[in-house]
């Protein structure tokens, strides 16, 4: 199985705005991933996210298990259902994350470097990949990092979520 992420871009939802960009395969399980992401995108109420991937391929049941990781414990757990992927194809899709209430911020600081996303990758139940990329902050200040919840718009995506808190033993 022949899966990668072509690119990857953040933008600001209300202005349209660019905010990151990463063209580099992010799939690769061999090492850790780093994402330097400006701190601006934290003035965002809502970060739309397009992915662009593609597969050698066909799967039947395309789907992502992503979880925050913060100094490795699990913050949220984030569930996306693409569906049917066709083989030799190339397909993306856009979700939006929406800021929290200011009373679920961590300062940046604290975050900056304790962040990992991991993001599984699934054809139904065979995990065909798992990528974990470090957050970093790409601009200095003391702004607030906002807890985030993702929610798709149905609109430009095929896509399916769910989300969950995770829960601490």
């Amino acid at each position: 199985m022949s899966m990668f992420s072509n690119w990857m871009t953040l933008r600001d939802a209300d202005t349209g705005k660019v905010l990151w960009q990463h063209t580099e395969d992010m799939s690769n399980s061999d090492v850790e991933h780093e994402a330097r992401v400006p701190k601006r995108i934290l003035k965002s109420r809502v970060v739309s996210r397009e992915i662009n991937f593609s597969s050698v391929e066909s799967m039947d049941h395309f789907r992502l298990e992503q979880k925050v990781l913060f100094k490795g414990r699990c913050l949220e757990e984030w569930f996306f259902d693409f569906g049917f992927v066709i083989a030799e194809s190339c397909n993306s899709w856009q979700s939006a994350i929406e800021s929290a209430p200011e009373s679920q911020m961590m300062p940046a600081n604290v975050l900056n470097g304790n962040v990992v996303i991991e993001t599984k990758f699934f054809d139904g139940d065979l995990l065909i990949t798992t990528s974990r990329s470090m957050v970093k902050a790409k601009e200095k200040g003391k702004k607030s990092t906002r807890a985030l919840r993702v929610e798709v718009d149905r609109e430009t995506s095929r896509l399916s979520e769910g989300h969950r808190t995770c829960e601490y033993n």
